[in-house]
């Protein structure tokens, strides 16, 4: 039977502890790279509705020209209409 001195007891235990804490801090490295590619796909993902949304706003205000380019041609038409009608009187 082999017995283990005081020293060496200790120094396993601490290896032990250190292996065990080692262990611990890679797990928590991992998890920490998985949160940070969460992280990143939740900005591509922001990123994308963002240019999306752009994209909606931006047809919508090109429609809006549109339709106020149309509405002043309408009214500069009636308003010809109008001096027509009123030199004709």
């Amino acid at each position: 039977m082999r017995t283990l001195t005081l020293h060496a007891f200790a120094e396993r235990t601490t290896n032990g502890k250190l292996d065990q804490r080692k262990a611990e801090l890679d797990h928590f490295a991992k998890h920490l790279r998985r949160l940070e590619q969460k992280v990143r796909e939740q900005e591509r993902q922001a990123l994308r509705q963002i240019e999306a949304d752009r994209a909606v706003y931006e047809a919508d205000l090109v429609k809006a020209r549109v339709d106020l380019e149309k509405e002043h041609n309408e009214v500069s038409e009636l308003r010809k209409h109008v001096e027509q009608r009123h030199a004709e009187l």
